[in-house]
């Protein structure tokens, strides 16, 4: 660890550790066995002893419990709603913070973009960089394609599984070759996804990016070099964070290059009204071995350490959802069920596959019933089961097999 960033990690957390108006992390970690000296830290492994933070965590502080005044005065406090796996509202110092990644790659290639469902806050990031941008609601995709082709724009800003929906109706309004820039957010990017992008959309460069709702904002965007390889690889932003990879069972740091891990982030804006500190994103990342040939570590996003909820076309998955459609089941089949989500390409599109591995109680489960029950009952959206979606030509027809043998018999 540099020496720069220590001083400046200590700083940040011996000032939220005393901070008058909030004992959040006094108490937290407190309750974790763990009390800050009042000189604060004197090296790495001091660091690296400092209680990691959780969901968990944060959902038992209301947001005016976890509310630190700031040390500036913000032009504008944003609570709102997350649409992220904690399922919670966060507290956002927007000021000019939010976003801190450079933008000025993005700007040679558009000055035109098309926001899919990011509100006003995405059109200040945008506009930093003197960058122009329309927000339109995914839920009327025809006004979405009629705004992009009257505006003209060269560029989009969206999650995968929104702009796998509105491809289909942004082709049949303009031509997709004029897109030069793919601002990809939110989710992970498959290698099939960026294929399926790359064919509908030839000329555009396509950036990964990656922040939380409970780190608020966007930390990391791939360079113009990580953009034309392709994968979900990104650089962090050194002045907004500072990312740790962790073994998830045991919290021990994984120095080495190229090892997986659960990714740790601590936001390093001194401005905000929380600060967020060594904090579980929950995200499975790689720090890849080398430099980039723009001179920066780059890191690779690889998934999730447990399913919680996964975005879909369509609509979302709630891991509580697939329990409560299989609830009827707990008699035939164990808890240990799992279910495998897939991107295949058919059609010239982007089709999801679902198979749902189960663990019989007795082997004369109906497999078939399941897979009819829970695609008839589980719902993906307020209006749409997983059924709807599969008649829309969006998923193909769930698959309930057999949990493998030595997956079933290392649970038992």
């Amino acid at each position: 660890m540099e020496h720069n960033i220590f001083a400046q990690l200590n700083r940040i957390l011996t000032d939220a550790y005393s901070n008058e108006y909030s004992s959040f992390y006094r108490d937290v970690y407190g309750k974790k066995g763990y009390h800050l000296k009042p000189q604060g830290l004197k090296n790495q492994l001091e660091w690296d002893a400092v209680p990691l933070i959780t969901k968990e965590d944060l959902a038992e502080y209301s947001y005016a419990e976890r509310a630190f005044k700031p040390l500036k005065s913000p032009v504008l406090v944003d609570f709102h709603t997350s649409a992220g796996t904690s399922k919670s509202q966060v507290v956002l110092n927007l000021r000019d913070r939010l976003f801190e990644v450079d933008l000025r790659e993005i700007k040679k290639y558009a000055d035109r973009l098309i926001v899919i469902q990011g509100g006003a806050r995405m059109q200040r990031f945008h506009a930093r960089a003197d960058i122009a941008s329309i927000c339109v609601d995914l839920s009327d995709l025809t006004t979405l394609a009629n705004m992009a082709a009257r505006f003209q724009i060269n560029g989009i800003h969206a999650t995968v599984s929104q702009l796998m929906v509105a491809t289909a109706y942004l082709a049949e309004k303009m031509d997709l070759s004029l897109i030069r820039v793919i601002m990809i957010c939110g989710e992970r990017f498959s290698t099939e996804a960026h294929a399926f992008f790359r064919e509908k959309y030839p000329n555009a460069v396509i950036f990964p990016m990656y922040g939380t709702a409970e780190t608020a904002g966007f930390h990391a965007l791939a360079c113009e070099e990580l953009a034309r390889t392709g994968g979900d690889y990104v650089h962090f932003s050194k002045e907004a964070a500072y990312p740790e990879i962790i073994e998830s069972d045991t919290g021990r740091i994984i120095g080495e290059e190229d090892i997986e891990g659960e990714l740790v982030l601590t936001i390093l804006w001194e401005d905000v009204i929380f600060p967020v500190i060594r904090f579980r994103t929950g995200d499975i990342a790689r720090r890849v071995s080398g430099l980039c040939a723009c001179n920066r570590h780059t890191y690779e996003i690889l998934g999730r350490t447990k399913f919680d909820r996964a975005r879909l076309p369509g609509g979302h998955l709630q891991s509580e959802e697939l329990e409560r459609v299989l609830a009827p089941y707990a008699d035939r089949i164990h808890d240990d069920y799992e279910l495998h989500i897939f991107d295949l390409a058919k059609d010239g599109a982007i089709c999801i596959r679902m198979e749902l591995q189960v663990h019989p109680r007795s082997p004369n489960v109906n497999l078939s019933e399941i897979a009819e029950s829970v695609s008839k009952n589980m719902y993906l959206g307020p209006n749409q089961t997983l059924l709807d979606g599969i008649k829309r030509g969006l998923y193909m027809p769930l698959e309930c097999v057999l949990l493998p043998a030595e997956a079933a018999l290392g649970r038992k």
